[in-house]
């Protein structure tokens, strides 16, 4: 009897289909992240602040967070119906949210480390303006510092 159940249930785990979110996406989330680690401790190095646990626990705090909320969005996947498109956007989304957040927290630091270069004036500040959305208000304030 106990061999039955064991092949039955050996048997439903292979025919069990996982959805889950885009690869590519998902390996860019935590290659994000570690950039974000590498640019952050740099930022701490060259800026010379006093590195404590504070930051690597955030960093660690953030991970988690990152973690369960694609968990979620893979049973959420997982839950619904296995046609519904929607899920499958939604984590997509989320995945897209993610590396956003990561990629302008990494801009942020790479200013915070050189703000007076012209790499950082002429690529990285407009890349973060692009980021925050503020193209049209500087573009304004660029015109009146022309006059």
């Amino acid at each position: 009897m106990e061999l039955e159940i064991n092949d039955r249930f050996v048997t439903g785990i292979r025919n069990i289909n996982i959805v889950w979110p885009n690869t590519t996406l998902l390996v860019w989330v935590y290659v994000a992240m570690v950039f974000d680690l590498v640019t952050g401790v740099a930022k701490s190095i060259v800026l010379k602040m006093i590195r404590t646990s504070t930051g690597m626990m955030d960093t660690l705090k953030r991970f988690i967070q990152y973690t369960g909320a694609i968990v979620a969005a893979i049973i959420l996947a997982n839950v619904a119906p296995k046609d519904n498109l929607v899920t499958g956007y939604i984590s997509d989304a989320l995945l897209v949210l993610i590396i956003y957040i990561e990629v302008f927290t990494i801009f942020d630091n790479l200013k915070a480390i050189d703000n007076n270069s012209l790499f950082s004036k002429y690529f990285i500040t407009p890349i973060l303006k692009l980021l925050t959305f503020s193209l049209k208000k500087n573009t304004a304030q660029n015109s009146e510092d022309e006059k």
